[in-house]
């Protein structure tokens, strides 16, 4: 899971998440590759408005439980 710094946009992320895929995929076999946008930060998926670090986290929390409950996983951050 890609969880973006600035921009915050995963859409900025295809390309570099398309190499991930390629490069694991050949060296472990299968993999998913996920990004997850900041709340506000791509348009027509969340609604304007003025969100809070803690929002942020929760946004992020609520997505890996409800995606990878009882998975394990790697996490990817950028700044």
């Amino acid at each position: 899971v890609i969880f973006p710094g600035n921009p915050g946009s995963a859409l900025f992320y295809i390309p570099y998440m398309q190499s991930l895929h390629a490069t694991l995929k050949k060296d472990f076999g299968r993999v998913r590759c996920r990004a997850v946008s900041h709340l506000g930060h791509s348009r027509d998926i969340y609604k304007a408005a003025f969100y809070t670090l803690e929002d942020q986290v929760v946004h992020k929390q609520r997505f890996l439980e409800k995606v990878y409950s009882g998975e394990k996983g790697d996490k990817a951050g950028s700044s």
